[in-house]
């Protein structure tokens, strides 16, 4: 009896240090499983330069670079016979604080796939914008990951320095590159006549939004004028109250009118001025040359 329950026990042990080694084993099993798959979700697409998880750089999306200055990104053109890639940038300041002239720009670019740095010649066309060339681009390059860090000329001049460790990152897929085999490389001057081409665009585009305002508040005074005519039209069959607080919403209308045409010699003006300096950059357009 003493050795069937030896035996028993003896039984039990075994079958618990089995059961504690599958325990163990699925574990382990389980830990493998959870490391291979974050391996090749996050670490897969810089092996292979899968470009899947990296949100494409919109032109004229303002990047903030500290409280007062924006980046925004112009352009962004490839030529695949040269292979380089050209970035403009416009920088753009929303308070008096900000001084532009005491910023320099440092831009480095590289493959996803490699993280290869490439050469890249950076231009600052004025305090207001700037070229970089990314060369070395040949074909199949899936994703160029490219990084501008702005730093202050003379930190010691400014109160706080709040480019510290400040950078916007940018990406351009492959599949989504704007091809241009007549782009080049240009010079200095040539970016100073580009610079102006794309104020005047700028240009034309607040002209169009200034007319689409006076033909809207236009619409808006005829559409109060007939308001105006059918209320007038009610007062003669109305008694004397009704006609007083008719004649209130008469003039009331008569108000909004002046408004509405205040709003149009306003754009009136502003398009006046847009045009003077349309003129006066074709003028400096023309000095450069």
């Amino acid at each position: 009896m003493k050795e069937k329950l030896l035996e028993i026990r003896k039984k039990a042990i075994q079958f618990r240090k089995k059961l504690k080694l599958s325990l163990t084993q699925l574990y382990l099993t389980c830990f493998g499983v959870f490391v291979a798959t974050f391996l090749f979700i996050f670490i897969s697409p810089m092996i292979f330069g899968g470009n899947y998880s990296y949100a494409e750089a919109k032109v004229n999306e303002d990047y903030p670079i500290n409280n007062g200055v924006e980046l925004a990104l112009t352009k962004k053109e490839y030529n695949p016979e040269k292979q380089f890639m050209r970035l403009d940038f416009s920088i753009e300041k929303s308070n008096s604080n900000s001084n532009l002239s005491n910023i320099e720009y440092q831009i480095s670019s590289q493959y996803i796939k490699d993280r290869k740095q490439l050469d890249v010649e950076v231009t600052k066309v004025n305090d207001n914008y700037v070229v970089a060339i990314i060369k070395g681009i040949p074909e199949g390059y899936s994703v160029l990951s490219t990084t501008i860090k702005p730093e202050y000329v003379h930190p010691e001049i400014e109160k706080v320095d709040d480019l510290n460790d400040r950078e916007v990152k940018i990406y351009i897929n492959e599949n989504r590159k704007i091809e241009n085999n007549e782009l080049k490389i240009g010079t200095e001057k040539q970016y100073q006549i580009e610079y102006i081409s794309y104020q005047q665009k700028e240009i034309e585009q607040q002209i169009e939004e200034s007319k689409k305002e006076i033909s809207k508040n236009n619409l808006a005074i005829e559409e109060v004028n007939k308001t105006i005519e059918k209320l007038e039209n009610e007062m003669s069959y109305q008694t004397e109250s009704e006609k007083f607080t008719t004649q209130k919403d008469v003039n009331s209308n008569k108000t909004k009118i002046q408004q509405f045409e205040e709003k149009i010699d306003l754009s009136n003006q502003n398009i006046d001025e847009l045009n003077e300096k349309m003129k006066l950059l074709e003028e400096k357009k023309a000095a450069i040359n």
